[in-house]
């Protein structure tokens, strides 16, 4: 199985045929019931944003890692150098997400 990180997701061969339709269904509704529940939580936002991304959801992929992208940067403490290192994937995949809007309008 495939982990949902921002690494694997900038990896075009790990992200076809990464959840079965009805896996991907279920995973998407309990990732935004989580989102319900702890809303503020960085973490379940990205992993929603990924699950989109990995749908191929591109429209709600956009919006939801552009969200996440505004949590991180307004966290309170400083960054460290994993946070930035997920920062600059996050970018790199938004860049991705677009070039898919492009491509697909």
């Amino acid at each position: 199985m495939t982990p949902l990180t921002l690494a694997t997701a900038l990896d075009p061969e790990k992200v076809s045929g990464a959840l079965h339709a009805h896996a991907a269904q279920r995973a998407l509704a309990a990732a935004e019931k989580r989102l319900w529940v702890v809303p503020k939580d960085s973490e379940a936002q990205l992993q929603y944003a990924l699950l989109l991304y990995y749908n191929r959801l591109w429209n709600d992929a956009w919006v939801e890692l552009s969200i996440w992208m505004e949590l991180a940067a307004a966290a309170d403490q400083p960054h460290s150098a994993q946070q930035g290192k997920l920062l600059e994937q996050a970018k790199l995949l938004l860049e991705k997400v677009r070039l898919q809007l492009v491509l697909t309008s």
